[in-house]
C-alpha cells in the first residue's frame, strides 16, 4: 500500500536533510496515535531498535532549486509512504488526514495510491527514491560492482525476514536498465557529534531496473522497499 501526502512549505523552503524532517513527521503521527505502538517500532528495551522498519518513503518537489543548506520549493511537495503493513498504513493515513501542518509543512491533501500487482516472476521497476547499497565494511557499492547483485539480495532477504519471519523464496536477479548515480546530501542524527561534519554524502542510484525472482517476494519488496537504507531511500514501484 502506498499513500501520498501533498502540501506546501511555509517560506518556500525545506532543509537539505529533508528525509529526517519527513521521518520525524511520521514518528509524531505514530507517537500521537499510541506511544506503546510507536515504541514497539522504534525502541527495544529502552534503546533505539536496530530492527528494520516495515516502511519506506520518498519526496518530490515541484518548481525547486537546490541551495547549499536548503531546497527552495515554490511548488508543491509530494510525499509517498509505502508499506505492506496495513495497520501501520491506516494509522498514517488517518493521522495525516487529521494533521493540518507539521513545522513548516502545510498539508493540502492525502490519497491512497493505486496499486498494481505482479503476476509473474519478473517485473520492471522505477525508483521513487534512490537505492542505496553498501558492503559489509560500510562502503557504498557501485552498481557495476560484481558483488552488487549479491549484496542487493542480502538486504532484500533481511527486509523480508524482518517483516514476515523468513527471507527470500528465491534469489533475485537485479538487472539495471537505465540507472543513474546520484549523491544525496543528508543530515543524520549523531553524525555531526561523531565526525564534526554537518552532512553525510550518500552514493545511490535512481532510474529503471528489472527484478527476476519469486512473485510473492517481488510484490512485498515493491511495498517494503529495497536496499541498505530505506528512510527516504529504496522506495520503488512498477514502471
Amino acid at each position: 500500500m502506498k499513500i501520498s501526502i501533498t502540501g506546501r512549505m511555509k517560506g518556500n523552503k525545506i532543509q537539505i536533510g529533508y528525509r529526517m524532517f519527513i521521518l520525524s513527521m511520521i514518528k509524531k503521527i505514530l507517537s500521537d496515535f499510541d506511544e506503546k505502538y510507536f515504541n514497539s517500532i522504534f525502541f527495544h528495551d529502552g534503546k533505539k531498535s536496530k530492527k528494520i522498519k516495515s516502511f519506506t518513503f520518498s519526496a518530490f518537489f515541484r518548481d525547486y532549486k537546490i541551495k547549499e543548506k536548503y531546497i527552495e520549493v515554490n511548488g508543491e511537495v509530494k510525499i509517498i509512504i509505502s508499506s505492506a503493513d496495513m495497520k501501520l498504513m491506516m494509522i498514517l493515513f488517518n493521522g495525516f488526514m487529521n494533521m493540518k501542518n507539521y513545522g513548516d509543512f502545510i498539508k493540502l491533501s492525502v490519497n491512497v495510491e493505486k496499486e498494481r500487482k505482479i503476476n509473474k516472476d519478473e517485473a520492471i521497476f522505477k525508483t521513487l527514491s534512490p537505492i542505496y547499497i553498501k558492503d559489509k565494511d560500510g562502503k557504498d557499492l557501485d552498481i557495476e560492482d560484481e558483488n552488487y547483485n549479491k549484496v542487493f539480495n542480502y538486504y532484500a532477504d533481511i527486509i523480508l525476514r524482518s517483516y514476515r519471519g523468513y527471507g527470500l523464496n528465491k534469489t533475485l536477479e537485479f538487472i539495471p536498465l537505465n540507472m543513474k548515480k546520484i549523491i544525496a546530501k543528508e543530515q543524520i542524527k549523531g553524525f555531526k557529534e561523531k565526525t564534526g561534519k554537518e552532512y553525510i554524502y550518500i552514493k545511490a542510484y535512481s532510474g529503471i531496473f528489472k527484478l527476476i525472482g519469486n512473485t510473492e517476494d517481488l510484490n512485498l519488496l515493491k511495498e517494503l522497499g529495497v536496499g541498505a537504507r530505506r528512510s527516504g531511500f529504496g522506495n520503488i514501484d512498477l514502471f
